[in-house]
């Protein structure tokens, strides 16, 4: 049986352990986070090798009757609470819910273009990672819902690489905007809100080249892709110069002469400026990518 008058050591120890759980300065400073139970000593646990073995010493001792009734009367106090505040909290949870629910029907479709926040995942961090200090090349794959168009829609929200970057860091935004986004290529499910942001996209970017630059039609640049399909040969070299001549029309450089990558560059440096091209909604123009070569050419190219 414990001692009536405690001894130094113990009370020494008790202290120490309290004060080591006191609250924190928003929360109510006479109290602790830790509540103490006092029971009779049993030598028997001063040696435990196993869960199992704890359970079987720990049950003819008084430190399982205690902890019984520390937790019978947690029960109550907390039965007593739930009884008490379940009115008053019943409409503020149905609200949570509902805010819940509207906030992922937002980003339940990225056809719908609703939700404006980037859950920024790992492939985004590593995207962002991997291209600092120059302007990224990837291919996105994943099955459909992956999150392919989301990432598109996002890209082309941001319009700079340079806030996407800022965004996946949680920087401020440190470097000019100078590398636009140019949503080329669109998805054919796209709502009226993700075409808005889309077109805001290529609009900044016709800015930047001069509004004397043709407004580019998406719808267009499609037909030019299926007729090519449908009436052409062409050899992957062939493709290679198709995508690029599709690439110079939409920021408007001279089409007379053969274009090149390269070309291109050369144009877009004299005007220091930077573009990255997104692409997406491929499957609505190969839809015989699985047995065409001439789509598998094109998509190679």
């Amino acid at each position: 049986m414990l001692p009536t008058e405690p001894l130094p050591e113990f009370t020494d120890a008790y202290e120490r352990f309290e004060a080591a759980y006191v609250q924190t300065e928003e929360d109510d400073l006479s109290s602790t986070r830790l509540e103490i139970e006092e029971t009779y000593f049993a030598s028997e646990l001063l040696s435990v090798n196993s869960w199992e073995e704890a359970r079987s010493k720990l049950n003819p001792t008084s430190v399982m009757k205690i902890a019984a009734l520390w937790a019978e009367g947690q029960l109550a106090i907390t039965t007593t609470q739930e009884l008490l505040s379940n009115t008053q909290e019943e409409p503020q949870r149905l609200a949570e819910v509902r805010r819940l629910s509207d906030l992922c029907q937002q980003y339940e479709y990225a056809e719908e273009g609703k939700g404006e926040d980037l859950l920024v995942t790992e492939p985004l961090k590593n995207l962002a990672a991997n291209f600092q200090d120059e302007l990224p090349r990837v291919v996105c794959i994943g099955a459909k819902g992956a999150g392919k168009t989301f990432n598109y829609i996002h890209l082309s929200r941001f319009k700079y690489w340079e806030i996407f970057f800022a965004r996946i860091d949680k920087i401020g935004l440190e470097s000019d905007k100078t590398a636009y986004i140019f949503p080329l290529l669109q998805s054919g499910k796209l709502k009226d809100n993700a075409r808005n942001v889309i077109n805001e996209a290529r609009s900044e970017v016709r800015k930047a080249l001069g509004n004397s630059v043709t407004e580019f039609i998406p719808s267009e640049c499609v037909d030019r892709i299926k007729k090519a399909i449908s009436e052409q040969n062409w050899s992957e070299p062939e493709w290679t110069q198709f995508w690029v001549g599709e690439i110079a029309r939409a920021i408007g450089i001279n089409l007379d002469q053969p274009q090149s990558l390269a070309s291109i560059n050369r144009e877009l440096k004299d005007r220091s400026l930077r573009i990255i091209f997104l692409f997406d909604g491929l499957e609505d123009i190969f839809f015989n990518i699985a047995s065409s070569s001439q789509e598998k050419t094109a998509l190679r190219s």
